[in-house]
């Protein structure tokens, strides 16, 4: 932002400034913290956003699954007669773990969304100062 650097300001400035800088950090503080407690509320905001766009698209991802699961379990028919023993229990191996998988995505319908949306929970917001910085006129 700054085409130069910035220069110190004028010899004893800072000496005359110093005394009076804890005073003028408390006046500043309150508004410091107003400034950011808006912003903190803000990013809350956008935050609980995020997670509620995040559990719909999750839930619609499970949903789709738990449908073409579904809909191939009821194409699977568990009339083999014709078939080799071994291809017979492989299919049948196969629909015991899409009945399983059925019952999974249930669960993980009811419990995931909730899961994500816990991860975009601010556990801990915090304002620290770091310094107070006076900006001095340059004179001439």
């Amino acid at each position: 932002l700054l085409a130069e650097r910035p220069r110190p300001a004028p010899a004893g400035v800072a000496e005359r400034l110093r005394p009076h800088a804890a005073a003028d950090f408390a006046r500043l503080w309150p508004h410091v913290e107003a400034e950011a407690e808006a912003r903190a509320h803000d990013a809350q905001q956008q935050l609980e956003a995020r997670a509620h766009e995040e559990q719909d698209a999750l839930r619609q991802l499970l949903q789709s699954q738990r449908a073409a699961l579904e809909k191939q379990v009821t194409q699977t028919t568990l009339d083999f007669g014709t078939l080799p023993q071994a291809e017979r229990r492989q299919i049948e191996d196969d629909h015991r773990h899409m009945e399983r998988r059925l019952t999974q995505l249930a669960q993980e319908i009811q419990r995931e969304p909730a899961e994500l949306a816990e991860l975009y929970r601010v556990k801990r917001a915090r304002v620290v100062p770091v310094g107070l910085v006076y900006l001095w006129p340059e004179a001439g």
